[in-house]
Formats: C-alpha cells, structure tokens, sequence
C-alpha cells in the first residue's frame, strides 16, 4: 500500500485564498472607479464655490448671447464644445464638462459623472449690469429645474442635491 502525502494546500482551502484575492481586487477596483468618477470632496465644493461667488454674471450672460447667437439653428438642443478655443474666456473659466443650448436657456454643466450642478442662463432676460450681484429677485421666467440659487437675473446655480456651499 503507497501512502504518499500531497504537498499544498486542499481544495477548500485554495477556493478560499481565490475568492479572497477576487474579492480584494474588485474592492480595490470599485475604489479607483468611485473616485475618478466622482472626484474629491473638496474639489466638488471648490468648483461650486468658484461657480456661486466668482462669474461675474453679467460677462457670462453675454457670452452665453453670443454662444445662442453662433450656435447654428435646429430643432432640439445644440452642444457647443466647451474646449474649443473660441469658446468666450468667461465660459472658459467656468470650466464646463458640457454646454446645452436650447429654449433660449444655455446650461453650463460642471458636475461629475454622478452629481450634476452647474449654471444656466435664461436668454430672455434683459441685460444685467457688469456689477451686478446677488440677488432673489424675481425673473420673468419660471426658475430652471434644479434651480438653486439666483445668482443674478437670469443667471441660476443648480445643484441636484439643491446644496449651496458657504462662501
């Protein structure tokens, strides 16, 4: 009768070790993920912040005139390109991810890929002063969804969540 031992590790044992191994490669994976989707804390209120109490709104109604303006005309939404060198400074500075032009309302999407915030600048709103600041008052249209802020006349920050960040 031959009795040899088997060196290593039992079946149950190596199942183990290689579900653990799976199981610790995917956390690592949804970690990587959630942060570069969602990016920082931090960096999230800081855009917010820049958004609230850093556009000058009056520059940026104008800009958003001539985006409406050179955008060409169809129906539906268009979708300028945020990065394109000839987008006006002030958008630029805005940083958008992306810009919807539609309804004579251009929304300017700053958010992340899980939580949406921006501005959005009602066209049909008479010009506003170049030292305007901000206000509550009533415009002569209905707030934008998710509006959360008036930030002038016609100028609205929205946040999902509705949150506005202390200055």
């Amino acid at each position: 009768m031959n009795h040899r031992r088997r060196l290593g590790i039992s079946s149950p044992a190596f199942i183990a070790i290689t579900l653990a191994c799976i199981f610790i490669v995917f956390a690592l994976c949804m970690l990587l993920v959630s942060s570069v989707i969602g990016g920082s804390q931090e960096k999230v209120e800081s855009t917010q912040r820049r958004l609230i109490y850093a556009t000058n709104p009056a520059l940026l109604m104008d800009a958003c005139r001539q985006l409406a303006a050179s955008s060409p005309s169809v129906d539906g939404p268009t979708h300028p390109d945020p990065t394109s060198p000839s987008m006006p400074a002030i958008v630029r500075k805005v940083r958008p991810r992306t810009i919807t032009i539609e309804n004579d309302r251009v929304t300017l999407e700053c958010g992340t890929n899980v939580y949406r915030f921006g501005l959005c600048v009602d066209l049909d709103t008479p010009a506003i002063a170049a030292t305007a600041v901000s206000t509550t008052g009533p415009t002569t249209r209905a707030a934008p969804p998710m509006a959360t802020r008036q930030i002038a006349p016609g100028v609205w920050y929205y946040a999902e969540d509705r949150a506005v960040p202390g200055p």
